[in-house]
């Protein structure tokens, strides 16, 4: 099922934050360590600092061997922080550009007649985003991803949410069309599930939450709510 597919690629987007957050906490040993280990392809052509707790890097690529998904960047930036919470926990800024997702092989275009090819489009080949930015933390048993926000001239999404080192998600994703894209839709389908934003963007809201490989998916439209548990 697709919605299960676009729920692993979710899970690269996470495992990508997480290997840039090790980059600057560790170096590069540890992320050549963690690509043997994750079974993950690594590599960047140039890692530059640019302060005492700033990385650029140009030309990243990241793809997991067993799948070939990944995705690619042009450059991007890396910031240490400490969180002064209760969690007292390490975090990176993030800023991608020039980004797109790839995966092993020919891939065909997302179909936008469907709920299931909506949610497939942001995380398809299809849309090349000028930026991917947000900010990642450790937990205890895991990473937590804040207002990540990837955007493109006429596609955009948001997520917020955590991954557990048991492989279980719990995120809520916002994907927003612009009109070049909305009015490719069947007029039905969008005047059902779109909700209005401004200047011209409409958006669809997603809950996914479990297992990530089984997730429990919740989808609010303009008009309905639907919710979707997946079984293996």
């Amino acid at each position: 099922m697709k919605i299960v597919k676009q729920a692993m690629v979710l899970g690269v987007v996470v495992l990508v934050s997480g290997i840039m957050a090790l980059v600057i906490f560790y170096g590069n040993i540890a992320v050549a360590v963690l690509a043997a280990f994750s079974d993950t392809q690594i590599s960047y052509k140039q890692v530059t600092p640019c302060s005492i707790n700033e990385l650029m890097l140009k030309d990243l690529s990241i793809i997991r061997r067993k799948d070939g998904k990944g995705l690619s960047s042009a450059s991007g930036s890396i910031k240490f922080l400490i969180i002064t919470d209760r969690s007292s926990a390490l975090a990176v800024d993030f800023a991608l550009n020039d980004v797109r997702f790839i995966r092993k092989g020919d891939e065909k275009e997302a179909s936008l007649n469907s709920i299931d090819g909506l949610i497939s489009a942001p995380f398809s080949g299809m849309c090349k985003y000028n930026t991917i930015s947000g900010k990642i933390s450790n937990m205890k048993n895991g990473f937590r991803i804040r207002d990540l926000m990837a955007a493109s001239d006429t596609m955009k999404f948001s997520f917020d949410g955590t991954l557990t080192d048991d492989n279980s998600i719990d995120a809520s994703i916002v994907i927003y069309f612009a009109d070049k894209i909305t009015g490719k839709m069947p007029a039905e389908l969008s005047n059902m599930i779109l909700r209005g934003d401004l200047q011209g963007w409409r958006s669809l809201s997603l809950k996914i939450k479990g297992d990530l490989s089984k997730p429990s998916i919740n989808v609010t439209g303009k008009t309905f709510r639907l919710n979707i548990g997946l079984k293996s």
